[in-house]
């Protein structure tokens, strides 16, 4: 197996037997990848965390011309998992980079509906988490061959639990049907998206806005380590209004997906009904540096 790790979520991976991960000491050559495939008993991460985000746009599409290459004349790797699909698989020419018809590629993604439509009508299976994007689903149900029941859908992947998913397959007695299940425990430690979170901006519809009556009052963060920076000099009175509409817990679960943060974080806004805004903006800014272990933003 390959795994192309733009974020550095699948370093833990290689406490595994026979798991190699590539890029600790920066990004490796595309010779470096190929050398480091040349036996079907070893998988190998290639962690590409520390490149700058343009550059990965860059690489990554000629890495996989190499991967596929490789899989062609070895028939290894057997498997190639693309992480962050969507930053690379989103343009016309993207269906161009997957030999397709090699059946041995996984794609991760939380945003399906970016990824170029002639991969998604290659695709035999898709495994979805909890989902409560309404064009997700539609996009999804696009996939799958399905036009009704749209209500029935949003509302099953809406309401999955943190260990249950949804298999949707296109093919075989019932196509486009969807089967609940519970995900068995990782063997493995989660990395909880610390560079992504702490480095790569979400896009700018997404920032939070600090406001007071609705007029925006200061920089618009758009990582949780500005977020927890810019809260830090929040005038009080506009953390507590936005504290009263719970819009800090709405914020994390809406666009990092994070409900266990999001419901910390939410019992927080909660907690301190009858508390100080700087007491609660404290330890709003202490169980985001805890959860993801960035950097302490009291110093700047």
């Amino acid at each position: 197996m390959c795994v192309v790790d733009p974020e550095g979520d699948y370093a833990p991976l290689e406490n595994l037997p026979g798991v190699a991960v590539l890029g600790h000491d920066g990004p490796p050559t595309l010779r470096e990848v190929e050398r480091a495939l040349q036996y079907p008993d070893v998988s190998v991460v290639v962690d590409l965390s520390a490149m700058p985000r343009d550059d990965r746009l860059e690489y990554v599409p000629s890495l996989l011309k190499v991967l596929a290459s490789a899989r062609r004349r070895r028939g290894f790797p057997h498997r190639i998992v693309v992480d962050e699909a969507h930053y690379f698989l989103d343009r016309p020419e993207a269906v161009e980079l997957l030999d397709l018809e090699l059946a041995s590629y996984t794609l991760t993604t939380y945003n399906m509906a970016r990824l170029d439509r002639r991969i998604l009508d290659a695709t035999d299976a898709i495994i979805v988490t909890r989902e409560s994007d309404p064009g997700e689903a539609r996009a999804l149900m696009a996939v799958a061959g399905v036009v009704e029941d749209e209500e029935r859908w949003r509302a099953t992947l809406a309401g999955l639990a943190m260990d249950e998913a949804v298999l949707v397959t296109k093919l075989g007695p019932v196509p486009g049907r969807m089967r609940r299940f519970r995900t068995a425990s990782r063997l493995t430690a989660h990395v909880r998206h610390r560079h992504k979170y702490s480095d790569i901006p979400v896009a700018a519809k997404d920032a939070f806005i600090f406001t007071r009556n609705g007029v925006p009052t200061g920089p618009a963060p758009r990582t949780l380590l500005e977020f927890s920076v810019v809260l830090g000099s929040c005038p009080p009175d506009v953390v507590e209004e936005h504290r009263r509409r719970h819009d800090f817990s709405r914020w994390i679960a809406d666009v990092f997906r994070d409900r266990a943060l999001a419901t910390r974080v939410l019992a927080l806004e909660r907690e301190h009904e009858s508390g100080g805004p700087s007491r609660f903006a404290t330890g709003l800014a202490s169980a985001i540096v805890e959860r993801y272990l960035l950097p302490d933003p009291a110093p700047a």
